[in-house]
């Protein structure tokens, strides 16, 4: 089995290495084959997880919190080996063998727990037709909703599409899972396929589990370094402008929407390369300037704040562990003085590191504690 270039998942643009330095000690690490007692045993939730959790509730029978991956697998496959190693992965990482209770307010990590994987023979059809049928096994994947309820949060399927060509569809749920776990997964997949029944996979176990993240985030929510943390916000984002709702504004969501992918020619792409050469800065710094001069142009305010993706994983013990890390930091953007745009990503570049290095604080967290929403209109 060999996936085709390109089916590789890598971190969030702009923070590929996880981000910034931790303000608070590292998560302790649970030795690798230290397993837990018990059928099942719950712990609390991150505040990731909950956000999503109730988005999920409020969606019920949706599948828009799902992630989806579609690997094209090139070579002769043994089927009962990639069934097995598959089911590795769901042993080796809680996260695949864990289930959500209705009320809400933990995650049950199950001891066992079995992934199918049902084959479908697309082999008669053409290239064309296989290619169509693909992306309707996958939407339709991507469109079905799980049941937080029970584990695995993780489903896949096998297409063969001749004797040495198939598609692995792959959807997981996004409350055990962001796209550096993907990767993960998918690295994994390949050492486990390459083994025989029974023997280990010939990557390092994770020293913890998410569960354990969780557990030890729970207990720094007051300590001093998380006191420091959530101190810097407050001076960062007092007197931000409090978000306005107009007469009429409904919060319910709308989750009906599309996505839309465009690649940058060869002379905008060499432009983007120029000006983070000249500024010393990655490219996402001149995208995220670029963004903000649109959005002041569009608003007419030079106080601007925007929200940025982060992997949350700036301890070196989380790097291997599947679970869901990703979460928000908040970027408010000086556009005082009419900077060049140069000057402009330089000083975008000096912000995002100063929020990145003070990410510890859950944007749920910051959200609770500084309450945007509670001023004037």
């Amino acid at each position: 089995m060999r996936p085709e270039p390109g089916s590789a998942t890598t971190a969030l643009p702009g923070h590929s290495d996880g981000g910034g330095q931790s303000t608070v000690a590292p998560p302790p690490s649970r030795p690798a084959p230290e397993v837990r007692e018990g059928d099942a045993q719950a712990f609390a939730m991150s505040p990731m997880q909950k956000r999503i959790w109730l988005a999920q509730r409020l969606a019920s029978g949706s599948g828009h919190c799902n992630v989806q991956r579609v690997l094209r697998l090139r070579g002769p496959l043994d089927v009962a080996q990639l069934a097995r190693s598959l089911n590795a992965l769901v042993c080796r990482h809680e996260s695949l063998r864990t289930a959500f209770p209705a009320h809400g307010e933990t995650q049950v990590v199950q001891r066992t727990a079995v992934l199918e994987l049902p084959t479908t023979d697309l082999a008669g059809l053409g290239p064309d037709e296989r290619d169509a049928a693909i992306r309707r096994f996958a939407l339709a994947e991507a469109r079905r909703p799980f049941d937080l309820a029970h584990a695995p949060l993780l489903r896949t399927r096998l297409i063969r599409l001749g004797d040495d060509e198939h598609a692995l569809l792959f959807a997981v749920h996004n409350i055990v899972c962001d796209g550096w776990s993907l990767g993960i997964l998918f690295r994994e997949l390949a050492a486990a396929y390459g083994t025989r029944a029974g023997d280990a996979i010939p990557v390092p176990a994770p020293p913890i589990q998410y569960a354990d993240y969780t557990e030890w985030r729970r207990r720094l929510r007051d300590d001093d370094a998380m006191a420091r943390s959530i101190a810097y916000w407050r001076t960062r984002l007092a007197g931000v402008p409090r978000p306005r709702r107009p007469g009429g504004f409904s919060p319910a969501t709308d989750l009906d929407g599309a996505r839309r992918i465009d690649y940058p020619d060869d002379s905008l792409a060499d432009a983007v390369a120029g000006v983070s050469r000249r500024a010393h800065v990655t490219p996402f710094a001149v995208f995220l300037a670029a963004f903000l001069v649109l959005l002041r142009l569009r608003s007419g305010t030079e106080d601007l704040v925007v929200g940025t993706p982060v992997a949350g994983r700036q301890h070196l013990e989380t790097r291997s562990v599947v679970g869901l890390f990703v979460d928000m930091v908040v970027i408010r953007a000086d556009l005082a003085g009419r900077p060049t745009f140069v000057e402009l990503v330089r000083r975008m570049h000096a912000t995002v590191t100063e929020a990145i290095d003070h990410q510890d604080v859950p944007f749920a967290r910051l959200v609770e504690e500084l309450d945007p929403g509670s001023g004037p209109p």
